[in-house]
């Protein structure tokens, strides 16, 4: 596993991010990265891969986006509305 690959990661888990509402929104786009990079290492690691051939990371970018996503959506039931 190399840099680039937790890049890739982080960037998959910031589009897991959902964009912002018209009112204010509390979720952070590092979350999403954080998740990216979290949920593409749990597929890694679940899978027992070694080296990452394309469709090995195809398969960890799916669980980077869920990651992302996942923690993207804790972080804002728990972080309190931007302005209020």
């Amino acid at each position: 596993m190399t840099p680039f690959i937790l890049v890739l990661w982080g960037l998959v888990g910031w589009c897991g991010t959902p964009p912002p509402k018209p009112k204010p929104s509390p979720r952070d786009p590092i979350a999403g990265i954080v998740g990216g990079v979290l949920g593409g290492l749990a597929v890694y690691w679940a899978l027992g891969l070694g080296t990452i051939s394309s469709i090995e990371f195809v398969a960890t970018a799916i669980g980077a986006y869920a990651g992302g996503r996942v923690l993207s959506d804790i972080v804002g039931l728990v972080m309190p509305e931007k302005g209020a």
